[in-house]
């Protein structure tokens, strides 16, 4: 059920995030006093994540296999 290989996401946690994902908008959706800026701010916000996690995703060197070249 885990695949460990490089560039792919285990199936876990891709469910896991999406079952809190899902849990977080009931609760979200639960409350009623949202206003227009509320959804503004967090628009905003998750466009903010979104260009954070490219430019430090990018930044990050990750090696592909534990394997060093080196004798």
């Amino acid at each position: 059920m885990f695949s460990l290989q490089p560039g792919i996401t285990p199936l876990p946690l891709v469910l896991g995030y999406f079952v809190f994902a899902a849990i977080v908008a009931v609760f979200i959706l639960r409350k009623s006093k949202f206003t227009p800026t509320d959804f503004a701010l967090a628009g905003v916000g998750g466009a903010l994540v979104s260009v954070a996690d490219h430019i430090i995703g990018d930044a990050i060197f990750l090696p592909s296999s534990t394997v060093s070249d080196k004798p």
